[in-house]
């Protein structure tokens, strides 16, 4: 403590009774010295401190191992940890049995072999827009597309990144879209949009055009023509909408559109401002049978009964998800030639003919035009004449024209990014399209060619990867599923489909993991040894030096959780072949130390599973086959019970009887008894019977993971658990004590300022004093001069 004062640290102070002799006094050091005097009477109550933190130190550490050994004694507690299952895949073949199929099985799963064959794995669909010359260029492209169901909105200045980027940020927060886009680069100057599905599943993506215009037509995604998207017996449904009530457009986050549409030849108003219900009314009203439909999971759909026929204006019905845009293959053919413009630089539509490299333009040089359609019709060859302004794009519409007289839009001629013309096939079904360039120039001219178009075929895709669901067979009955994780063909495992193999058929072998169950009891046996071993450790003591092995020496609370420990791994339970842990291998040694023997215990558990199962878990046996065990709680106790029925359940009322003598509580046909005063208490019993008065004994029997959770949770329970209160006893203590260390404190602190206090004013007094004795002295000396 430093002690302050206005005065020197050391004063002479003339004693009263001493005559003049003075006397030095250190105030401050004395100050000093009685605070430490005092602070040392601390001492002891800081030292109780220390060892009540070092105490409460021990119990959080033994409750985290109570916690371990809880979480140990949980699992073998529950199915998991005892119903641990394998699958194993073989192959009937030389294809590997890895590269078609992996299982894991759960604890709901049973032992058995069973025969898979696996014909497709589900696959993801994939589409893919037209080529553009940039990804960074403004697409001059304008309008809505629905990415499943979340509307795309696309400006003028965007470019196939932003498009990309913009398709992207839909598949994302609470409800995602669903779709992934990626910009693909096909050549050095050459870039498509691709979107792949997220998820497998025939399903695929939903895209369709939502405003007036055929954006989706524009970027490549879609052909000729629609179709109706979601066929159904009878007719054809919309896509699905969260609400029926809400307006379409607001749900797909779309401007509105309206205008009139035909279905079956009946025209109708439809205003996608309106819900699903007003615009089945409304076609209704017009004469369309149409209703909303709901499904399990809440969703809407628009269902039109016998929907044959329809012209859809403004792309309404196609944001409906009624229809959607045909993406059949793109089929043409294509020059071999790749013309450039200065030997490396590919021509474009604006290229001139005159300026093809290795080409002289001359007056009167032509290009004969000619071939056959795609129905096989003989195109009459036509010359075109080339002059010094005639540009590629010039050819590439004559060509157009030579095919498609009629403007029907049959045949598109473009340039790849290569510089090769293309001549598109727009019509389905079976093409006997044929295309010849032929050019007359003159012998000066050098050369112009646009090469051998050869047959048609697929020029490029726009569906790249159909979606589609995996179908397999298992023991003979064929499945499908959207995905390749299948949870539903045999219970309790799962099965990931990795490869399609019709030739093959896979052998599933689902067994008892042995190996799994040792590992979960060693998890158990090697909680509890741990906790034994801390307790061991705290009550250790050491004659020769007189040291106690941890804080806890002699808690009376801490034997009493030992005890009860070992008295709940030697328990007898059950009433079958195993009744004690010890007749399956696992046995208590010195320091109560557990130990396991893994080959009493595979011997055990291959000649009787069950009743390996029921010492760990609770079971119970009833005499009556009509009443069953349904479940117990930490609370009850093994024993027999018996129960009755004096009311059955149905017509709204619920079952009605006694357990253990007691009144029971009855929810559906479920009686349980929540009375503590029973060693039933907490026990569930389900009756499947029809008959008033009806009754049974149930033998319950605790398994031991069960005791011991219940153990465990007791000793930890926040409220009302041992260790608990211990930890809340030392708290009380050591804050009590800090409490009177303060006071304390306080208390040394005021008495000392108060003791300066008095310093500081007697040496003010006695400086008045030297200063009068001073003046008197003066006084007199004067006088007697």
């Amino acid at each position: 403590m430093a002690v302050s004062s206005t005065s020197s640290t050391s004063s002479t102070y003339n004693i009263p009774g001493l005559d003049s002799v003075g006397t030095s006094i250190d105030w401050q050091g004395m100050l000093e010295e009685m605070y430490q005097a005092d602070e040392q009477s601390l001492t002891p109550y800081n030292d109780q401190i220390s060892v009540y933190n070092t105490q409460m130190s021990a119990w959080q550490t033994f409750a985290t191992d109570l916690t371990k050994l809880q979480t140990a004694s949980d699992t073998m507690n529950s199915p998991a940890g005892i119903d641990v299952f394998t699958a194993n895949v073989s192959s009937s073949s030389s294809t590997s049995a890895s590269s078609l199929l992996s299982a894991t099985a759960s604890s709901s799963a049973a032992a058995g072999t069973h025969q898979v064959v696996i014909t497709n794995i589900a696959q993801a669909e994939e589409l893919a827009s037209a080529d553009f010359s940039s990804q960074t260029s403004a697409l001059n492209i304008t309008g809505t597309i629905l990415v499943n169901g979340h509307a795309v909105k696309i400006a003028a200045t965007d470019t196939l990144q932003n498009l990309a980027a913009n398709i992207n940020n839909a598949d994302s927060g609470s409800t995602p879209s669903g779709v992934t886009a990626t910009v693909i680069q096909d050549s050095p100057t050459s870039w498509r949009l691709e979107l792949t599905s997220d998820n497998t599943g025939a399903s695929g993506i939903s895209l369709e055009n939502g405003s007036a215009t055929d954006t989706l037509g524009t970027l490549g995604f879609n052909g000729a023509g629609t179709s109706i998207k979601n066929h159904v017996t009878g007719g054809a449904e919309s896509d699905a909408f969260s609400s029926s009530s809400t307006g379409v457009a607001a749900l797909l986050g779309a401007a509105s559109l309206t205008g009139p549409v035909y279905i079956n030849g009946i025209q109708v108003t439809i205003d996608t401002t309106d819900s699903l219900q007003t615009i089945a009314s409304d076609m209704d009203t017009a004469g369309i049978q149409a209703s909303v439909v709901k499904a399990a999971n809440g969703t809407c759909r628009l269902a039109i009964a016998n929907m044959t026929s329809y012209t859809d204006y403004d792309n309404i019905l196609q944001s409906l998800g009624l229809i959607q845009g045909n993406r059949p293959d793109i089929v043409g053919v294509t020059g071999s030639a790749a013309n450039t413009s200065d030997g490396s630089t590919p021509i474009t539509t604006s290229t001139k003919i005159a300026n093809i490299f290795g080409y002289t333009y001359n007056s009167g040089d032509t290009i004969t035009i000619s071939g056959t359609t795609h129905n096989g019709t003989t195109v009459t060859a036509t010359p075109f004449t080339i002059t010094q302004t005639t540009k590629v794009g010039d050819l590439l519409n004559a060509i157009q024209s030579a095919f498609d007289p009629n403007s029907t839009g049959s045949v598109t001629a473009a340039l790849n990014s290569d510089g090769q013309i293309q001549v598109i096939d727009n019509q389905t079904g079976t093409s006997q399209l044929s295309v010849n360039l032929t050019s007359s120039i003159s012998a000066n001219s050098g050369t112009l060619s646009f090469g051998s178009f050869g047959q048609v075929g697929t020029i490029s895709k726009r569906v790249l990867q159909q979606g589609a669901d995996a179908a397999f067979t298992v023991d003979g009955m064929s499945m499908t599923s959207s995905s390749n994780t299948v949870t539903t063909a045999i219970p309790g495992v799962t099965l990931n489909l990795l490869g399609g193999d019709s030739g093959t058929t896979l052998t599933l072998n689902v067994t008892h993991d042995v190996q799994g169950v040792e590992n979960n009891i060693n998890g158990m046996v090697s909680a509890y040894n741990d906790v034994m071993s801390f307790i061991n450790t705290q009550m250790s003591y050491n004659t020769q030096t007189q040291q106690t092995g941890g804080p806890l020496f002699g808690n009376t609370a801490l034997e009493s959780i030992k005890s009860q420990l070992e008295s709940s791994v030697l328990a007898q339970v059950g009433t079958g072949t195993f009744q004690y842990l010890s007749q399956i291998g696992i046995t208590q040694g010195g320091n109560a130390q557990l130990s396991f023997d893994t080959t009493t215990f595979e011997n055990a558990l291959s000649t009787n599973f069950n009743g390996v199962a029921d010492l760990f878990t609770d079971s119970a046996v009833s005499s009556n086959s009509l009443f069953q065990y349904v479940y117990d709680s930490s609370t009850t106790q093994s024993g027999t019970y018996n129960v009755t029925v004096s009311q059955l359940p149905g017509s709204g009322q619920n079952i009605a009887g006694t357990i253990d003598g007691y009144q029971a509580t009855g929810k559906g046909n479920v009686l349980s008894l929540s009375n503590g005063s029973s060693g039933a208490d907490g026990l569930g019993i389900a009756y499947t019977g029809n008959t008033v008065g009806d009754s049974a004994t149930i033998t319950v029997s605790r398994g031991i993971a069960s005791l011991m959770v219940g153990l465990v949770n007791g000793f930890n329970d926040p409220v009302n658990g041992t260790v608990t209160a211990e930890e809340g006893g030392l708290q009380s203590n050591i804050t009590q004590l800090n409490n009177q260390v303060s006071n304390m404190q306080s208390n040394i602190t005021m008495q000392i300022n108060n003791l300066q206090t008095e310093f500081i004013n007697m040496d003010e007094t006695v400086a008045q004093l030297d200063s009068m004795q001073s003046y008197l002295s003066y006084q007199l000396a004067s006088l007697s001069a």
